[in-house]
C-alpha cells in the first residue's frame, strides 16, 4: 500500500511504497530549523545517502479567492489563506512519473478552503477528510501523484501555532 505518513517522533514526512521497510524520508527539519526535502522520485537511493537536499521556497503570498498550485514553480510552496479559497493544481508530469509538492499553508483568520476533488487524503478513514486549518497555524500538506494529477495522494500534519 502506498501512503505518505508523518513521523512525529523524528519530525519527518515519509513516503511508503509497500516494499521499502520504514519508507523513504521525504522531508525533515535540520538542526537549524530549515526544512530539508528529499527527492525519492528522481533519486531513488536518497534514503541510503543519509542526507536530504534543500529546495528553494516559492512564497506565493496571500491566496486570494482562487489559487493555482503549479508544480513547475517548485516542490515547496508557501501561502497564507487570506479569504475563502478554491485551490487547484497543475503541472503534474505525464502518467507513469511520480511527483510531489509540499505546501506550507498559513491561516491567520478562519476561511473555508476547497481542495481539488482528485485528492484522496490519508486521514485514517475513507480518504475524504481534508486538513482542518485552524486560525494562527501553519500546516504542512504533501500532495503526490503518479498519473498526471488524476489521482492525488494527500497527507498532512497537525498545524503548528504561529501566535
Amino acid at each position: 500500500q502506498r501512503e505518505v505518513t508523518v513521523d512525529t517522533t523524528n519530525k519527518t514526512l515519509r513516503i511508503h511504497d509497500g516494499t521499502t521497510l520504514g519508507g523513504t524520508k521525504l522531508a525533515a527539519y535540520d538542526a537549524w530549523g530549515r526544512l530539508q526535502v528529499a527527492d525519492p522520485v528522481n533519486d531513488s537511493d536518497v534514503a541510503n545517502k543519509g542526507y536530504v537536499d534543500t529546495v528553494p521556497t516559492n512564497n506565493i503570498g496571500n491566496s486570494g479567492s482562487a489559487l493555482e498550485i503549479n508544480l513547475t514553480n517548485g516542490r515547496y510552496q508557501t501561502f497564507t489563506v487570506s479569504e475563502a479559497l478554491a485551490l487547484t493544481t497543475i503541472g503534474w508530469p505525464a502518467s507513469g512519473t511520480g511527483a510531489y509538492v509540499t505546501l506550507e499553508v498559513s491561516m491567520g483568520t478562519e476561511f473555508a478552503v476547497t481542495w481539488p476533488a482528485a485528492i484522496k487524503w490519508h486521514d485514517g478513514g475513507d480518504g475524504t477528510t481534508a486538513p482542518a486549518l485552524a486560525v494562527n497555524t501553519r500546516t504542512l500538506v504533501v500532495l503526490f501523484s503518479r498519473d498526471n494529477g488524476t489521482t492525488i495522494e494527500g497527507s498532512y500534519g497537525q498545524g503548528r501555532s504561529t501566535a
